[in-house]
């Protein structure tokens, strides 16, 4: 069954139709679940927790999908679950730091080079949780190389938005990072 038709048919009261959804893009579920548990590791969460939040993002795509965006419902539950995921993190480590693979370069590993990059990525990283939930989202795409018209299509936000959002999260982070 199509998507569409599917969360149609799961709004309009039919929920037992939500576990059709569920089995389908379980495995994305299982693999955002898993790649935060991999990602995130020194931080001890527990996969059946993550799978869960992730299940909850299912839930809130399912709710919050507008059928006339450009973007597909496959492509909105990956973020919206990343989103949740990210969101989960932020509460439940808040006195902890993250480790984002995202943020990794290639600098050749000297003792002085790891200290600046241990430094800059600590910088990036309460940054990146400092940021509400649409900027975050905003930036999470930004870093996965989603350019501003693709991101404001997913969003279903203005190009000048996601521009004036990019622009704010730059010019901040710069200062950030001095």
């Amino acid at each position: 069954m199509e998507d569409e038709k599917l969360i149609r048919l799961i709004r309009n009261g039919n929920e037992h139709l939500f576990n059709n959804l569920l089995k389908k893009y379980d495995y994305i579920l299982k693999s955002l679940a898993m790649r935060y548990r991999n990602v995130y590791y020194n931080l001890r969460n527990d996969y059946d927790d993550l799978y869960q939040e992730a299940t909850m993002g299912l839930l809130y795509a399912v709710d919050t999908y507008k059928f006339d965006s450009k973007a597909s419902f496959k492509t909105y539950l990956n973020i919206t679950v990343r989103g949740y995921l990210n969101k989960y993190l932020r509460k439940r480590n808040s006195d902890n730091l993250v480790s984002l693979e995202d943020y990794e370069v290639n600098v050749k590993k000297t003792p002085e080079t790891a200290v600046i990059y241990n430094d800059l990525e600590i910088k990036i990283n309460d940054y990146k949780l400092s940021l509400d939930y649409p900027n975050s989202l905003i930036f999470e795409l930004h870093i996965n190389n989603f350019s501003n018209n693709e991101i404001a299509s997913i969003l279903d936000l203005s190009y000048k938005k996601i521009d004036n959002t990019l622009y704010m999260i730059r010019k901040d982070l710069k200062r950030v990072i001095k």
